[in-house]
């Protein structure tokens, strides 16, 4: 067995056998040993897309802010890509509401 693999199984069989010592049920360990599972897994990929923010935009966002009639700029980043077309898509829906709402006349 790769010794990776076998490193991260001794972690986990130690850390299900100190969770079935707390909570004295061995199928609530089995799940609370899921979720850490789950929110280390979370946790991992937050910090590569923290980390791969200064990377260039991607194709797709690009051809996504030219779509929505943003501007795309050189230079442009994931994160900037990102937050304009937060703006964009927020423009564009404050317009439909603008669009819908009735005008009185007096």
């Amino acid at each position: 067995m790769d010794e990776n693999i076998q490193e991260k199984l001794e972690r986990y069989l130690e850390l299900l056998s100190q969770i079935k010592k707390r909570v004295q049920n061995e199928q609530t360990a089995a799940i609370l040993l899921t979720e850490i599972a789950r929110d280390s897994r979370r946790e991992q990929n937050y910090q590569k897309s923290v980390f791969n923010g200064n990377a260039p935009a991607t194709e797709k966002q690009k051809a996504y802010l030219l779509n929505l009639g943003a501007a795309v700029p050189e230079g442009l980043t994931r994160q900037q890509a990102s937050m304009l077309i937060d703006n964009a898509k927020a423009e564009q829906k404050g317009m439909k509401n603008a669009m819908r709402m009735p005008v009185r006349v007096p």
